[in-house]
């Protein structure tokens, strides 16, 4: 070999001497950077784009818990809705409000309250159907306004079954109006 490049090597254009001892070099730097240099590098550029996602999230975790607050008071309300403030109390004691309730919103409405029954409970997969059958009598209007409040006041409340009757023919009519009012609670409650 180094009889070659002592022979030849002075028979070549001068520019390919450059070439010839830069190509070696050339082929080095490249074959370390394909299988030694460039695999690391890559990693290296996976990891900090890792890192920046990472950093994101940190910076976005006030985001987050702000919104998981926001959250929690909507499920708060919509429990209050589905449920009534008093969800918590024990079935007995839930009725003793609703009957206070009931008597509340018939005053104010002028609709005489004549009878509200607690029904016997049903177990309906994992909810108690606990029914109260109510017994109302006033003019029409009146007993609408009492229902509109109702369903207002109790929202957790489903009327299940309704009869509405004349009672007198006069100038002002009255009606007499049966219904079964029925409120659904998990079983644990």
């Amino acid at each position: 070999m180094e009889r070659y490049l002592i022979t030849y090597l002075p028979r070549l254009d001068p520019r390919l001497h450059l070439v010839a001892l830069l190509a070696p070099f050339i082929v080095v730097v490249a074959a370390s950077w394909v299988y030694v240099l460039g695999p690391d590098w890559r990693e290296v550029a996976k990891l900090r784009a890792s890192r920046a996602i990472l950093a994101e999230v940190l910076d976005s975790g006030a985001e987050i818990t702000n919104e998981l607050a926001t959250t929690r008071q909507s499920v708060a309300r919509l429990e209050n809705h589905v449920f009534g403030k008093n969800m918590n109390l024990p079935m007995k004691q839930l009725e003793a409000q609703i009957i206070g309730r009931l008597q509340e919103i018939s005053s104010r409405n002028h609709v005489e309250l004549d009878g509200v029954r607690p029904g016997a409970k049903k177990r309906l997969r994992m909810f108690v159907e606990s029914p109260i059958e109510v017994e109302v009598a006033g003019d029409y209007f009146d007993i609408a306004r009492w229902l509109q409040e109702l369903s207002g006041e109790f929202g957790f409340i489903v009327v299940k079954q309704y009869e509405m009757q004349p009672i007198t023919q006069d100038t002002t009519p009255r009606l007499r109006m049966k219904m079964t009012m029925v409120s659904y609670r998990t079983e644990e409650m």
